[in-house]
């Protein structure tokens, strides 16, 4: 009897030549592993809005935007999908950096850029509908050449938003986006540096055409979520006014100050062929649209050096169907005339009984002292807080906002504001009254011929 023959069955060839190859390439994918890579850039804007470009020159970095890096390598010989690295914000210089321990292979980069941060939230046209509010922008997608493996720092220049440039640096949007954010933050830092903070976060959508998105609205800011809506303007304009920039960012930190704000939702709603402007039937419409007015008077001022204009003369108010003092607390130009007259720094020069719309100068007359409180932009903002030690327990809420409770407030929380200042600020926009500063408040004088 033969013995059994013990066969031994052989291992698949090509089974055998996988597991080679993949023993062979452990080394190689573990020592891929140790190169270091640092990717740096600058993003800066050059400005349209004419007030910046005087004021900071023609460009001015981006700080403290996201900029998210990007990378890809190939793949079997083609270039794979992009595998992002980091997020990172810019620094005051409008820098970024991002440093990344990846194989070694040659690399393309991509690096968008997104406007938002604790302060700011810059919002694109279809954001309504969309819930993405922010948009990254991509501001370099390298298509062509490489960066090979041995080059460990890896510097990808400056990217300007401006006319022009590549990707959507040179989109009218982001553009837009740009300069809003610069602007912005300037006037953050100035409220911050006068203690008056915004509380919250400000959000801006730009451009806002409509809700069907088919014809432009005019710009507002909803005092429901907070929100600013800036209408759109010509592609081929020099870019959108600051004013109306600044005008609704008041409207935002005052309901950020107030309360009661959302009753303006409500009146708007109910008069939008009225709108907020000129004579209305509600004294706390006017009294916000009178302060964000003035509130961009001081920033404008304080940023780029602007006059404030002068305030209105009694004719001036009168012309504009103020008629009695009663409706001077009904229309947003009878508040801001208010509220430049206290801001007057020399209120004892002016004249108000005149035939210009304006109060005018009395030429070669300099008044030297005056017996009236002069109402800063500070000393305004104080009567809107709360404040316990005088009573208030809140801020300043809708049903104050009228001549009579306003101005209690502010003689019971400003401890040199009395009633005789009240009585002097009322009777200078009062159409019946034929008061001059100068005959009744001014105490000595020095004539110039």
């Amino acid at each position: 009897m033969t013995s059994p023959t013990h066969c031994r069955i052989p291992r698949h060839p090509l089974r055998t030549a996988l597991s080679l190859a993949t023993l062979m390439l452990l080394p190689v994918a573990s020592a891929a592993a140790d190169c270091s890579y640092t990717v740096r850039g600058t993003v800066s804007v050059e400005h349209q809005i004419d007030e910046l470009a005087d004021s900071l020159g023609t460009s001015s970095p981006l700080e403290n935007i996201q900029v998210k890096v990007s990378a890809k390598v190939k793949v079997l010989g083609v270039w794979a999908t992009w595998g992002e690295w980091d997020t990172v914000r810019t620094g005051s210089t409008g820098s970024f950096s991002v440093s990344k321990s990846k194989s070694c292979a040659d690399r393309r980069f991509k690096v968008e850029v997104k406007f938002d941060d604790d302060d700011l939230e810059i919002r694109h046209e279809n954001a309504t509908s969309s819930l993405t509010k922010v948009k990254w922008y991509t501001v370099l997608e390298e298509t062509s050449g490489s960066h090979a493996s041995s080059t460990s720092s890896v510097d990808l220049g400056d990217f300007v938003f401006e006319s022009g440039g590549d990707e959507d640096l040179g989109e009218f949007e982001p553009r837009r986006h740009a300069d809003i954010w610069v602007l912005y933050h300037l006037a953050f830092d100035e409220m911050a540096g006068m203690g008056r903070s915004f509380n919250d976060k400000v959000k801006i959508k730009y451009p806002h055409n409509g809700i069907a998105g088919d014809e432009p609205e005019e710009s507002y800011s909803n005092p429901l979520n907070n929100v600013i809506y800036i209408e759109k303007n010509s592609d081929d304009d020099d870019g959108d006014d600051p004013e109306t920039l600044l005008h609704e960012l008041m409207h935002v930190w005052m309901y950020q100050h107030s309360q009661g704000e959302d009753a303006l939702a409500g009146y708007l709603i109910t008069h939008l062929t009225r709108g907020t402007h000129d004579l209305v039937d509600k004294t706390y419409v006017a009294f916000h649209e009178g302060f964000a007015e003035y509130g961009m008077d001081i920033l404008m001022s304080r940023l780029f050096g602007t006059d404030i204009p002068a305030p209105y003369s009694r004719e001036g108010l009168a012309d504009r169907g103020m008629t009695s003092l009663d409706l001077v607390q009904y229309m947003d130009l009878g508040w801001l005339s208010i509220f430049r007259i206290m801001n007057l720094t020399n209120l004892c020069r002016y004249e108000f009984d005149t035939t210009s719309s304006r109060v005018q100068d009395r030429d070669g007359i300099i008044l030297k002292t005056e017996d009236v409180t002069q109402m800063s932009f500070a000393n305004l903002v104080d009567v809107f807080d709360l404040d316990s030690s005088a009573g208030y327990s809140e801020d300043i809420h809708r049903d104050e906002m009228n001549f009579d409770d306003f101005f209690t407030r502010a003689e019971d929380i400003l401890s040199d504001f009395g009633s005789a200042d009240t009585s002097t600020y009322l009777d200078l926009v009062d159409p019946d009254s034929a008061l001059e500063p100068y005959d009744d408040i001014c105490t000595s004088m020095v004539v110039h011929f």
